[in-house]
């Protein structure tokens, strides 16, 4: 069994707002990365994506996870994570849960911190 975890990503570029008061210039422009992590089986095919409003600044959440403490993957749809035994289940909908559905990935505990290491490579 194979994971495969990827950064996606929108790039925007929007100029601050009249209601945001920065400390420099308004007319300076601020990079917006929409997006998250992409989670890939690539035995069941399955695969996870961040929900709206998911931030690709955010992928070190992931390792909260490992607590089990929860992590914001995003919404519509709501992706969330449990520990089932000694994986954790990446589902795409926690919120509207489809059991018949393969709408999630499971990933053994130990392998998220590799993963994530990947990520930091990539990013840099």
């Amino acid at each position: 069994m194979a994971f495969v975890i990827t950064a996606k990503a929108v790039f925007e570029v929007a100029p601050l707002g009249a209601s945001f008061a920065p400390p420099w210039p308004v007319d300076v422009m601020i990079l917006i990365i929409n997006g998250g992590l992409r989670l890939h089986d690539s035995a069941t095919g399955n695969v996870v994506v961040p929900g709206c409003c998911a931030g690709l600044e955010d992928w070190r959440d992931w390792a909260d996870a490992l607590s089990g403490s929860p992590v914001w993957l995003g919404h519509d749809p709501e992706p969330q994570i449990e520990m089932i035994g000694d994986d954790l289940r990446i589902r795409q909908d926690g919120a509207h849960r489809d059991h018949d559905a393969p709408s999630y990935v499971d990933v053994p505990r130990d392998l998220p911190p590799a993963l994530l290491l990947d990520v930091r490579h990539d990013l840099r």
